[in-house]
């Protein structure tokens, strides 16, 4: 039945995700992007996924001149930002008609990440979304690798500490804590914490002056301080020498982590599993590292031997569990922080948290030899001597990964949404100029060639002049119409015959039309190019959903598992 249990924790760790610190997203605006207003809007409003900081978000509105018309800072006049909760709202100066690109910046008040990107509107004047000139698909961030060690090195840190305090409970021969021991553990997880913090501020360039609000104001900031206090909280306990209350205060301090996260700024759930899931690795992994330095140099030793063997199937005890607990939370935020199959296996984060996977199921492999040697009849403790290193070894490489994927952006959002809906096409338009009735008919009207044809009908007989020419105009991209010259088809009807449209979408016709002895007439009508609009993300995989799978596992797991374990300690308990 351990044996059970040991199997069933080892194969759980393959869909452990790494912790997720993440970007905050703008999900929608005001002015949408590539929308019209008839006036200049009383305001722009920028909707987040999660709080920004307000003294750190920037916006630019730039004419289609490439004029900045106002700013937050700098050329142009001053906008003022204020912000509700997780909306920034803009008033705006008046506009005249044209089109215009709003250049946004902000900095995620949860993880001190930046995010930023432009959108465009029309005053009076049609336009082409931003993203569909940019890219439909926004990119996904790069993670700061620097950061990511530096998270490494943090949590390496506070996991020893956590395993050293641990292992002086369960071990007789340990119960003397060395202070000198814990406290350069404790000042290497503060220091780690603060070059993480200088190389956040580093990369979003703010000084130092704004250290205050920073730590004040901030998700990071603010987990900065908890764990700064509970790590010194430990370092007292211990001067104290109460080890049960420093190994409380370092194991908070390992649940902090939580604190300023994504799954903070979902919910009060969310973030108590995120940090029930940090403090159990920090167990699991902080005991292995405390036994590689205090516990196998014993097993080498026959005089210590007993002792280490024993200490060793303590601290399994502990262990164990805590590993399938991390396995437990983590399926849970998996399905959290992943949006679907694809997200899984096509991100920077999926490669992370995957290849968090494969070097736990190393590690727990290699826990089995461990718990194989020290439960044998004759025992092998020189076998267990040998795997425990290699096992520490593993645990802090799972490390590395998961910083990359604290460092980055969750695999979700819009870049794993499903497609928009097709926009409803455009069937015909009918305008007036000066003594004409124009009318536009385009042909399939949707991307790729077209046929297009402009039907001019005189209202007055005679007419003034006969048509000589007409011209059609396509404006695509907001700024200028590019011209086609039509040719006269049968009775009233001028054709363009081949026109390629290039994407679904609101575009702009505009018809010139040449009268002899009369002035030229242009019409211009706003028009809806039909078709499926191109899918945010190709599907390389699937597009299922990680929740309908995680929670059910997650919840079958968690069950099981409470069931195994109390089915050992039964077994351990009962008279033989």
């Amino acid at each position: 039945m351990r044996r059970l249990a040991l199997l069933l924790a080892l194969a759980i760790t393959l869909v452990v995700p790494a912790v997720a610190l993440a970007h905050s997203e703008l999900i929608r605006s005001l002015p949408a992007d590539g929308s019209t207003t008839a006036a200049t809007p009383p305001e722009l409003r920028l909707d987040f996924s999660q709080p920004v900081v307000l003294h750190y978000v920037t916006v630019k509105i730039v004419a289609s001149d490439g004029s900045v018309v106002a700013s937050t800072s700098g050329a142009g006049k001053r906008l003022v930002a204020t912000l509700d909760q997780a909306t920034v709202h803009v008033v705006l100066p008046t506009l005249p008609h044209g089109a215009y690109k709003v250049v946004w910046r902000a900095v995620s008040a949860d993880d001190l990440h930046t995010i930023g990107d432009q959108l465009e509107f029309g005053v009076g004047t049609d336009v082409v979304p931003a993203r569909a000139r940019v890219a439909l698909v926004p990119p996904e961030p790069t993670p700061s690798y620097l950061e990511a060690t530096v998270r490494a090195v943090q949590f390496a840190a506070i996991a020893l500490l956590v395993g050293l305090l641990a292992l002086a409970l369960l071990s007789p021969a340990s119960a003397a804590v060395r202070q000198r021991r814990t406290a350069v553990v404790a000042l290497a997880a503060v220091g780690a914490g603060v070059g993480l913090l200088s190389i956040q501020l580093s990369e979003i360039g703010i000084g130092v002056d704004e250290l205050r609000r920073v730590l004040l104001d901030t998700g990071s900031g603010q987990g900065l301080l908890l764990r700064t206090a509970l790590v010194l909280a430990a370092v007292a306990a211990v001067r104290a020498q109460q080890v049960r209350a420093a190994l409380a205060a370092a194991i908070g301090a390992a649940a902090a982590g939580a604190v300023g996260s994504h799954a903070a700024a979902i919910g009060a759930p969310s973030e108590v599993v995120l940090a029930v899931h940090l403090a159990a690795a920090a167990v699991w992994i902080g005991l292995v590292l405390a036994m590689v330095l205090l516990v196998v140099p014993a097993l080498r030793r026959s005089s210590e031997r007993d002792d280490a063997i024993a200490t060793l199937r303590r601290a399994g005890w502990i262990a164990g569990p805590a590993a399938g607990v991390i396995a437990i939370t983590g399926i849970v935020s998996a399905g959290i922080h992943v949006a679907t199959v694809d997200a899984l296996l096509t991100t920077v984060y999926g490669t992370a948290i995957l290849g968090k996977g494969l070097l736990l199921v190393a590690a727990g492999a290699l826990a089995l030899v461990t718990n194989r040697a020290l439960h044998a009849a004759r025992g092998r403790p020189l076998v267990a001597a040998r795997s425990i290193p290699l096992e520490a070894l593993l645990l802090v490489a799972v490390l590395l990964p998961a910083g990359i994927a604290a460092a980055g952006a969750p695999a979700r959002g819009v870049r794993f949404a499903d497609p928009p809906p097709p926009p409803a096409a455009t069937q015909i338009a009918t305008l007036n100029a000066d003594t004409m009735i124009v009318v536009f008919r385009a042909k399939p009207n949707r991307p790729g060639t077209n046929f297009v044809a402009v039907d001019v009908l005189e209202t007055r007989h005679p007419a003034p002049g006969p048509i000589t020419a007409v011209t059609l105009g396509v404006n695509s991209d907001g700024r200028r119409f590019t011209p086609y010259p039509a040719t006269h088809g049968t009775g009233t009807e001028w054709d363009v015959n081949g026109l390629a449209l290039r994407q679904p979408g609101a575009i702009r016709l505009s018809a010139l039309i040449v009268r002899a002895g009369q002035a030229d007439q242009s019409v211009t009508t706003p028009w809806i190019v039909g078709g499926a609009v191109r899918d945010l993300a190709p599907v390389t995989y699937s597009r299922a959903p990680i929740t309908a799978t995680s929670t059910p596992v997650a919840w079958t797991l968690g069950v099981g598992g409470l069931i195994s374990y109390a089915l050992l300690l039964w077994r351990r308990r009962r008279p033989t």
